[in-house]
């Protein structure tokens, strides 16, 4: 390859506001956005190396109880300090941000994302504000942005909502979620264990969700979430509750990836492996799937369902009736509709599969949707 000599600028420049909003496009409505802060708060369990019994994650919901204002919240009993808010919450497009501080030895995997999915979700689906109220080691801050702005700070200044004193993590947590219409006598059994011993909580909370109709509204999205495909780890490794105008969700009980019975016979998935070798339609090149042997052999996981998943009800099914794709480097990267393939039988609509291939790597989208166009 020649040589190509030049000075390249110092700074790379760009129109911060217009990038920022261009990659938050994927995450233009509450079923994509609220995984995301899901995600984190199960990334940072990992990241500490809590046990699983202690990995507990509350959605709270809010529809105007006792005059206070419809939100939508998350909360785990990690908690950050102002250095994690400012080097890595803070850096838009960092993708190593979630799992930088992982303790010694440990991995967040496929829970580690592209740096803006949460931030994306605060910045353009909530009318008034997001903020985060976060508490660790007996120092709190609270950290937000007014909506439809992408410029987040402090609350209500940097002097006043960074490294406040936070004696009681109880007490804070309290405060935190009371304009949730919740009190700590409301959490789950698990969760009001776990507060008094915890080091450190965050609590991430939109006010006036976008597009929302109250109850219709937080059924439908509680219920989607058994479905996404960036819940799937999350609902796996920790146990996530709901809390909605103070009252348990689902009596209580965690919310629970839908059990998909398989086809008589075909209990386990069937493993193919993807050829080395493949010929791109386009230009009849032969390409090769392990980047010449620097990579993994990939295989495809095709599963059944005893029931047609096209016509799954409330839709619990048709949402994992996908193929999605994995790597190693970043767990799911992505999906699409069974439907999509071009195979002419209805076996198809009993079918669900996994392709892990890590030469897909490359071509994740912000969505962690449809690949994006490859050899």
């Amino acid at each position: 390859m020649a040589q190509y000599q030049y000075t390249p600028d110092e700074e790379i420049q760009i129109h911060r506001e217009s990038a920022i909003r261009q990659l938050c496009q994927p995450f233009l409505s509450h079923e994509n956005g609220l995984p995301e802060w899901v995600k984190n708060s199960a990334a940072a369990y990992v990241r500490e190396g809590t046990t699983p019994d202690n990995r507990i994650i509350i959605l709270f919901f809010n529809n105007r109880v006792f005059d206070t204002p419809v939100s939508i919240a998350c909360l785990d009993f990690v908690g950050m300090t102002s250095i994690q808010i400012e080097e890595d919450f803070a850096r838009w497009a960092d993708p190593e941000a979630a799992g930088r501080r992982a303790e010694q030895g440990l991995s967040i995997g496929e829970l580690g994302g592209h740096g803006n999915g949460g931030k994306c979700y605060m910045t353009q689906m909530f009318e008034d504000f997001a903020e985060l109220i976060t508490a660790r080691d007996g120092k709190g801050c609270r950290y937000g942005v007014r909506g439809g702005s992408v410029a987040f700070g402090y609350v209500p200044n940097r002097e006043e909502g960074k490294d406040f004193g936070v004696p009681n993590i109880q007490d804070a947590v309290a405060a935190s979620i009371k304009p949730l219409g919740a009190t700590i006598a409301d959490l789950p059994k698990a969760a009001k264990a776990l507060v008094s011993q915890a080091r450190g909580f965050t609590l991430v909370r939109g006010v006036s969700p976008r597009y929302w109709n109250d109850h219709e509204a937080c059924h439908n999205l509680i219920e989607s979430l058994l479905g996404h495909h960036q819940m799937i780890t999350a609902l796996q490794i920790c146990h996530i509750f709901v809390v909605v105008n103070g009252t348990a969700y689902n009596g209580g009980k965690p919310l629970a990836l839908p059990e998909i019975e398989p086809m008589r016979g075909f209990e386990t998935p069937r493993i193919l492996s993807v050829p080395e070798t493949l010929r791109d339609p386009v230009t009849n090149q032969n390409l090769s799937s392990t980047h010449h042997s620097q990579m993994p052999v990939g295989e495809i996981r095709i599963y059944t369902s005893a029931k047609n998943m096209r016509m799954g009800r409330g839709g619990k099914r048709q949402w994992r009736h996908t193929v999605t794709f994995h790597t190693k480097r970043s767990g799911v990267i992505g999906k699409i509709s069974m439907q999509a393939l071009d195979v002419d039988s209805s076996f198809k609509d009993h079918l669900y599969c996994e392709c892990n291939l890590e030469s897909l790597d490359a071509y994740q989208q912000n969505n962690r949707g449809p690949l994006a166009e490859a050899p």
